[in-house]
């Protein structure tokens, strides 16, 4: 998991200024803070798989296309493929897990799941934004079928089609966080795992950051803020995008880094069969940690 990429110092400054270098540790003593706090609340949802012999450990998946599947055969999908292997990483003592992906956010919200093991619903919707993902009956169902974890991404869109800027992102994300632990009461808050998304290559996505005055890496490095600002401390920040960022996706228009995106209309803005792999490996290695 990474964070943001040290700026202000480059291979060509020799003796930076005070004030350079201020600013540069300043960003990787908070990237440093912010991997650390990430971690620590990763951890409280591996005591939840942890303990899935004994009680149902329930998650949740909150995004747009991406996590939805589109672009993937079916069982090949990025989130299908991280909750086989979450299963697979924390066996039962007895029996085995439930099915994954049975079930809707409605059918869960009315019959929660009783029996031991790690259940998700994958409630992803392609072409929500930070503005739209939650309404009221969604949340009310979010907090009847009270999961332990809720893994978020659904930000990718906000610059193509929600038209919000990166601090309206951090406004929109922060909101829901908020609205979904107050419906838990006084009792223990779920851990919201925020994913931070591939770049995409589209003139769209490009167009509409453009005019907003915003960059991938605003957005990305303004969600990360989150994990210091959200009131309960249950926040963890996921840095998928630096994983994709490393291998090619900077955000360039019609680019194909490693044969990964679906040039299906859309083009280079969702990922194929090879993308969902990397990014369930990505997902598997930063959440599970095996």
């Amino acid at each position: 998991m990474g964070y943001n990429v040290p700026e202000g110092i480059t291979q060509a400054t020799t003796s930076p200024r005070p004030d350079q270098f201020a600013a540069t540790a300043g960003a990787v003593l908070n990237d440093a803070g912010r991997r650390i706090a990430s971690k620590d609340t990763i951890g409280i949802a591996r005591v939840s798989w942890g303990n899935a012999s004994a009680v149902a450990s329930k998650g949740l998946i909150l995004g747009s296309s991406t996590f939805a599947g589109t672009g993937a055969d079916t069982g090949k999908s990025e989130i299908e493929l991280f909750g086989a292997a979450l299963q697979a990483a924390y066996p039962l003592d007895s029996g085995t897990h439930p099915t994954l992906w049975t079930q809707t956010l409605a059918q869960a919200a009315s019959s929660p799941p009783t029996v031991p093991g790690i259940s998700i619903v994958n409630a992803a919707v392609g072409g929500v934004n930070s503005g739209n993902v939650l309404n009221t009956t969604s949340k009310n169902q979010i907090i009847s079928y009270a999961p332990h974890w809720i893994m978020h991404s659904y930000w990718a869109n906000d610059a193509s089609s929600g038209g919000i800027n990166a601090a309206g992102t951090k406004a929109n994300i922060l909101s829901w966080i908020a609205q979904i632990d107050a419906g838990y009461g006084a009792g223990l808050k779920p851990v919201h795992i925020l994913v931070n998304p591939h770049a995409r290559g589209d003139q769209a996505w490009a167009d509409g950051a453009a005019a907003l005055g915003e960059t991938y890496e605003s957005y990305r490095k303004t969600v990360a803020t989150i994990v210091d600002d959200a009131p309960n401390k249950n926040v963890a920040f996921v840095d998928q995008g630096l994983a994709f960022w490393a291998v090619g996706f900077q955000g360039a228009i019609n680019v194909n880094p490693r044969s990964m995106m679906d040039t299906a209309s859309p083009t280079y803005v969702h990922l194929n069969n090879k993308g969902h792999r990397f990014g369930a490996d990505n997902l598997r290695l930063e959440i599970i940690g095996r």
